[in-house]
């Protein structure tokens, strides 16, 4: 599959932005650039390197956005309602650019199905085939899969010979900043498979004392998606940074720097041409 095509597009406009929407165009995800057109002309086109960021919420999580004071979605928000059908189940779709952010909304195409058909589309890209090739690791499989399991369990019984009891429910907040401190020095080191030994339980600690959109477990779990991606994992890598951004958008919070991280990354992650 060259690419990518989505029907039923409305541009929003941008970020800030007073244009009026403009109806019935076509997304093309290539392989190079993704692009927004009519039939006999583009309305915008931007290479892969280009766009920094990637966001696909529904129109539910705009309205959290606004409410929650986000005075960025204002225009975008005033132009969905126009555009929005009683029951639709529709895709908002954010392609940032520098200095800008471009936003769609795609009809009758569910949050869900879009990303999972942007997933499809990489992992069917001939780059990305000859590095799943080369790496020996599966897609997207919804778990961590064998590998990094193995690898993760070998991490965790180093660090209990050490002494540092990372299977152990994390009790304060100064023992989960300390865990998340060491894993991030094992990501510098490029040591990403004990990394992920110790923020994979942490994660998951972390989210059941203080809730999955705390902002030091949002940290944690961006980190997590973070050494996932560089070691191969990048289906698993994907669906993570989403489940955080829907997570941030349920609870209605917005941690600037750890939301950008997460868009910015899934940006790359379906750029075929990006390698570990």
């Amino acid at each position: 599959m060259t690419r990518l095509i989505v029907e039923d597009v409305t541009y929003l406009g941008e970020a800030g932005g007073t244009h009026p929407p403009v109806h019935g165009l076509v997304l093309a995800v290539g392989r190079r650039r993704v692009s927004v057109h009519r039939p006999l002309r583009k309305l915008l086109s931007v290479s892969w390197p280009t766009l920094d960021s990637l966001y696909i919420l529904t129109p539910d999580d705009v309205d959290r956005k606004l409410r929650g004071g986000h005075l960025a979605f204002t225009p975008l928000l005033l132009h969905l309602h126009d555009v929005l059908m009683p029951g639709d189940s529709g895709s908002v779709v954010a392609l940032g650019m520098p200095g800008t952010t471009t936003w769609l909304y795609i009809k009758h195409t569910p949050v869900a199905r879009l990303r999972a058909q942007l997933a499809s589309w990489m992992f069917s890209t001939p780059q990305v085939r000859r590095q799943l090739r080369r790496t020996a690791l599966p897609p997207a499989t919804g778990d961590l899969g064998t590998y990094a399991l193995e690898q993760a369990l070998r991490a965790i019984n180093t660090w209990k010979a050490e002494g540092l009891r990372i299977d152990e429910p994390v009790r304060d907040r100064k023992t989960l900043l300390y865990r998340l401190s060491v894993a991030r020095q094992h990501q510098d080191r490029g040591q990403h498979d004990a990394a992920i030994a110790l923020l994979l339980p942490l994660a998951d600690h972390s989210s059941r004392a203080y809730g999955p959109a705390d902002e030091c477990t949002v940290a944690t779990r961006n980190n997590l998606a973070y050494s996932l991606a560089v070691t191969g994992h990048r289906g698993e890598a994907i669906a993570l940074y989403w489940e955080i951004l829907d997570d941030l958008a349920a609870a209605n919070s917005y941690t600037s720097k750890a939301e950008t991280f997460a868009r910015q990354n899934l940006a790359r992650l379906h750029n075929p041409g990006w390698s570990p």
